[in-house]
């Protein structure tokens, strides 16, 4: 159970990553006349100096450094959104501070935005568009390139039965695709919602994590959309890229960290994927001079803005209102890990 905060709440963001989020808090705080100062930290010194209530790692990494140099006032470590892979949640535990996310939802959180995304980058990379944008600013032909179609292809999709895998599948259908789902649970285990979902379970098929060669042999393109994990951390690697045919494209809406950066970077290289679509890095920000952007004729990228729109901030900023709410109070917090 938290302690009640009396006076207003000191909130952190980091570095001024994702901005839009600080606004949305900031407008939602002001609107139920909730005293606050919200600060945004640069180095652990700010952070010692600020003492705050609450963190908002966003994508900052919050090491046990971190929750050292936040103080004794800090009591709760709040995701804007699900992610929580950046927090040493067990550093935390220890000195009782809570952590907790927004759990992802098809319908209102950042779910359908990813998924929006992950189509996004898929139809740019399948119908060329940084070839096309080139052909066209070079005026040098109308009418070219001739590109694929993706009626009738068969896509990969890591990670088909959570809130945004669920939402990407039903986004895909409408383009006469064929799914092959790979998740963790069994078939089994999973055959109902996915029949749910897919409608025809014998066309669209649902395989677990043992089955991922079987299912990228047969992949036009791989969408990446399953949660990082230890479990899932380097998952999709060189044996998996490489299982796909020649000419595939591989987009990742998910975490860099899931698939393998060497067996991407090898992959483009040698022309074994045709593209690649990437909302999520290795390292984020990405560095200017990171050898993957050399390919930038060939892959499409998005600051990880997947789930950043003003539908999906509003169920977010939402949830993270309830639980400062909840802090100030000294009520019970929702989603805590």
């Amino acid at each position: 159970m938290p302690l009640a905060i009396v006076g207003p709440v000191r909130i952190v963001f980091f570095q001024g990553l994702f901005p839009a989020s600080r606004t949305k808090l900031q407008t939602l705080l002001t609107n139920k006349n909730i005293a606050h100062t919200i600060g945004v930290i640069n180095n652990l010194t700010e952070l010692s100096d600020f003492r705050p209530h609450v963190i908002i790692p966003t994508m900052y990494r919050v090491t046990e450094a971190v929750i050292e140099a936040a103080g004794p006032d800090l009591q709760l470590i709040q995701q804007f959104g699900v992610g929580l892979e950046g927090v040493d949640i067990p550093a935390a535990k220890k000195r009782g501070i809570a952590v907790a996310n927004v759990r992802a939802n098809p319908t209102f959180g950042n779910a359908p935005g990813v998924a929006e995304n992950a189509v996004m980058h898929l139809l740019m990379l399948v119908r060329q568009y940084p070839q096309q944008r080139e052909t066209f600013l070079s005026h040098t032909t109308w009418g070219f390139p001739c590109t694929p179609s993706l009626t009738g292809k068969t896509i990969v999709l890591l990670g088909p039965l959570g809130a945004c895998g669920s939402a990407t599948v039903k986004r895909l259908l409408p383009f006469g695709v064929r799914i092959i789902g790979v998740g963790r649970r069994s078939a089994s285990e999973c055959q109902d919602a996915w029949a749910e979902l897919v409608g025809d379970p014998t066309y669209h098929v649902y395989v677990d994590g043992t089955r991922v060669k079987w299912a990228m042999e047969q992949a036009f393109a791989c969408v990446v959309v399953a949660t990082l994990d230890d479990g899932s951390r380097g998952f999709v690697g060189r044996e998996e890229i490489f299982a796909m045919p020649r000419g595939g494209y591989l987009v990742n809406v998910s975490r860099g960290g899931v698939v393998d950066r060497d067996a991407l970077l090898e992959a483009l290289s040698t022309g074994h994927l045709a593209g690649a679509g990437l909302d999520v890095f290795h390292v984020e920000p990405i560095p200017r001079d990171d050898e993957l952007l050399k390919y930038i004729n060939v892959i499409t990228t998005t600051p990880h803005t997947a789930g950043v729109t003003h539908e999906s901030y509003v169920g977010l900023g939402q949830g993270v209102l309830d639980n400062i709410e909840n802090l100030i109070h000294g009520r019970p917090l929702n989603d805590t890990a």
